[in-house]
């Protein structure tokens, strides 16, 4: 099964894997090889991820769209980390939101709306 994770600005993830967890707030769900078709929306979350040989990353993130289809899982998200265990993505992730806040102020409305212009391109080729 392949996984790509994306956000407006980069890859965070392109690989195949065993499985994906994603926990969020109010509960969680695993997909696994062979799942139905899903389209969901994910909120402040940690994802851990098992790759095909059998090693795990993880990922915190704000909040996406996840699709699955044909053993391809798309997770498209507004901004997110992966680290080598939940804590250290929650710090990352923490560390990330501290510099998107302190940079906002200086961000005008015309990079915003390119961020989300580029974020709907990513999309559209993901098939979102």
């Amino acid at each position: 099964m392949r996984l790509k994770i994306i956000t407006p600005d980069l890859t965070l993830f392109n690989d195949n894997i065993e499985s994906i967890n994603i926990a969020e707030k109010i509960g969680g769900f695993s997909i696994l090889k062979g799942h139905a078709p899903l389209i969901a929306v994910v909120k402040d979350f940690v994802s851990t991820i098992q790759r095909d040989d059998g090693s795990f990353s993880y990922m915190a993130a704000g909040s996406g769209t996840l699709k699955v289809l044909n053993n391809d899982v798309s997770l498209m998200i507004d901004y997110g980390t992966v680290g080598n265990s939940k804590e250290e993505a929650q710090t990352k992730l923490t560390n990330l939101r501290k510099e998107i806040v302190q940079s906002s102020d200086s961000l005008g409305d015309d990079t915003i709306a390119n961020l989300e212009i580029e974020l709907m391109k990513r999309m559209q080729e993901l098939g979102g």
